[in-house]
C-alpha cells in the first residue's frame, strides 16, 4: 500500500468514525462543556495509551477555547469537586484507572462523560453521559495484518482511534466557538 492509499484509508475512517457518532451525545457534551466554562468549574480529561493520546490533543483544544482542562496524572492537575466535569475516555470502558476513576469523580460530584466503544461497559454504566465511538472491522489487529518480523502494516495504524478522535477535537472544538465559547487570545 502505498502514503497515497493509507492517507485515503485513514480520511474514509475518519469519516465513516464521525458519521456513525450520535450527534445527540456530541450536544450534550458541548452544552456540559460551555455549563463547565459559564459556571467557573474546571474539567478533566483521562484516558491510557492511546485514548490518553487523543485527550492530550483533546485538552488543548478546549483550552484554546478557553476552558479550564487540565489531564490527569500532570502536576499541575488539581482536585476535582463538584460540577467540574470528568471526560474518559476508554475503547473498553474496563480499564481498571478508568473505572476508578468514574466511581471517585461520582463520589466527588463531578458530571462523568464516557467516550467509549462499548456503551454496556463498566465506565459507561457509572458515567452520566457518554459518547459512543463503533467499532468497526477495520480496527481489528489481527495476526495476519503482521509483517515477519512483527511490524505492523501501515493499514493497521491507520486505522487507530487517535484518527478520528483528533478529528473529533477539532471539530468540537469549533462548535464550542459557535455556540459561544471564544478562543483564548495571547497577550503580546
Amino acid at each position: 500500500m502505498s502514503w497515497w492509499e493509507a492517507s485515503e484509508e485513514i480520511l474514509r475512517g475518519v469519516s465513516r468514525a464521525i458519521n456513525a457518532i450520535d450527534p445527540g451525545q456530541v450536544e450534550t457534551l458541548l452544552d456540559t462543556l460551555l455549563y463547565t466554562k459559564m459556571g467557573g468549574k474546571k474539567a478533566l480529561i483521562l484516558g491510557a495509551g492511546r485514548s490518553g493520546l487523543v485527550g492530550r490533543a483533546f485538552a488543548m483544544r478546549l483550552m484554546h477555547v478557553g476552558i479550564d482542562v487540565y489531564v490527569m496524572g500532570e502536576t499541575i492537575t488539581p482536585a476535582i469537586g463538584e460540577g467540574d466535569i470528568v471526560i474518559i475516555i476508554s475503547g473498553s470502558g474496563s480499564g481498571a484507572m478508568s473505572t476508578t476513576a468514574a466511581h471517585m469523580a461520582k463520589r466527588l460530584g463531578s458530571l462523568i462523560f464516557a467516550v467509549t466503544s462499548y456503551p454496556d461497559s463498566e465506565l459507561a454504566a457509572r458515567a452520566h453521559a457518554q459518547i459512543r465511538i463503533a467499532l468497526s472491522p477495520l480496527f481489528s489487529m489481527q495476526k495476519s495484518s503482521l509483517h515477519p518480523g512483527g511490524r505492523i502494516e501501515i493499514r493497521t495504524i491507520s486505522r487507530s482511534v487517535i484518527n478520528y478522535s483528533y478529528t473529533m477535537g477539532k471539530a468540537i472544538s469549533a462548535h464550542l466557538c459557535v455556540k459561544g465559547a471564544t478562543p483564548k487570545t495571547r497577550q503580546g
